[in-house]
């Protein structure tokens, strides 16, 4: 992300975080007193978590729409870009691609192991890409 688009973020968490009882499972009790992980915090680990699970006590904190109104606030700060349905698409991932096994393809990875059976494992044709 670049960095006047991560300045932009952390305004916008912060915008969310100030009216955290809304987005709160329990307004009277959850995040009302100094924790080690304060909401801003939660959040931030919460969207560079890469899809990893979380543990279940964190959704119970904390409702979906907490992010529903991040992506809004976020997307409202970007005035000159197009849109998909009134909102700007930005994702990142991470995939890889199998193709067909050629030894000779410049995606071809040769495993260095040998299988239980005394053989040498396949090779594998993968290409992996990162997408913004």
């Amino acid at each position: 992300m670049l960095p006047d688009n991560k300045k932009l973020l952390n305004n916008t968490i912060r915008i969310v975080c100030s009216n955290i009882a809304e987005f709160c499972e329990n307004p009277s009790k959850d995040f009302t007193r100094n924790r080690k992980l304060p909401v801003y915090a939660l959040i931030q680990f919460m969207l560079n978590m890469e899809g990893n699970s979380l543990n279940a006590e964190i959704y119970n904190k904390l409702k979906p729409e907490a992010f529903k109104a991040l992506l809004y606030e976020f997307n409202s700060t970007f005035t000159d870009a197009k849109t998909l349905k009134g909102l700007h698409v930005y994702a990142i991932d991470g995939s890889d691609f199998c193709t067909p096994l050629n030894k000779d393809s410049e995606w071809y990875i040769l495993n260095h192991y040998i299988r239980k059976d005394g053989q040498e494992a396949k090779g594998t044709c993968l290409l992996h890409g990162n997408f913004l």
